[in-house]
Formats: C-alpha cells, sequence, structure tokens
C-alpha cells in the first residue's frame, strides 16, 4: 500500500500538477517570447522548482525534452504522459533497489 500510495503521487498526480503549471502556463507564457525563453527558460525554472542538487541537470533535461514537445504538440497532455513515464520508471527502479536520480 505504501509503495501503491507514493506511486501514484509521484508518478501520477505530481506530473500532471508540474506540467500543467510548467508548460501549460510557465512555458506558455513564455513561448511568445521564442523558443529559447519557451523552452530553455521554462526549463531552468523547472529545474530550479526541484532544488539545487544532483538531480537538477536532470530536471532541466526533462523540461527542455516537454519544453520541445509542447511547442511540437501545442498540447500539454504528451508532456504529461512523458514526465509520468518517467517518474513511473524511478519509483520502480527505486522499488527494486536500484536508485537512479530522482
Amino acid at each position: 500500500m505504501p509503495f501503491l500510495l507514493s506511486f501514484l503521487g509521484g508518478a501520477i498526480f505530481t506530473p500532471f500538477g508540474e506540467e500543467i503549471l510548467f508548460r501549460g502556463v510557465v512555458a506558455n507564457a513564455l513561448n511568445r517570447y521564442g523558443v529559447f525563453a519557451g523552452v530553455v527558460l521554462s526549463s531552468i525554472i523547472f529545474g530550479l522548482a526541484h532544488g539545487v542538487s544532483v538531480i537538477l541537470p536532470v530536471a532541466i533535461m526533462v523540461g527542455v525534452l516537454c519544453g520541445i514537445l509542447f511547442r511540437a504538440t501545442r498540447s500539454v497532455w504528451p508532456c504529461v504522459i512523458l514526465h509520468c513515464v518517467y517518474n513511473a520508471m524511478n519509483s520502480i527502479a527505486s522499488a527494486v533497489g536500484f536508485a537512479p536520480m530522482q
């Protein structure tokens, strides 16, 4: 039960909320200033929101991938799916004893 609740929170609900905020609001607002602002700056903000630690570069890269996907599709849903898959893989890897960067 603890894994299931953690999985739902970390791999489903959190990515949904983060993508609505960071792609749906932040990147969407910055897109009017061009690709750099829409993708790169929103990704840096996304990364910093995850904290200044060893996961910062990984969070920025996930943000860049989601930012590119958002610009290409004009939809937040592919970003939500990508983010959910990434977080789910980390949750499962952590549960089986592999400690990836989350």
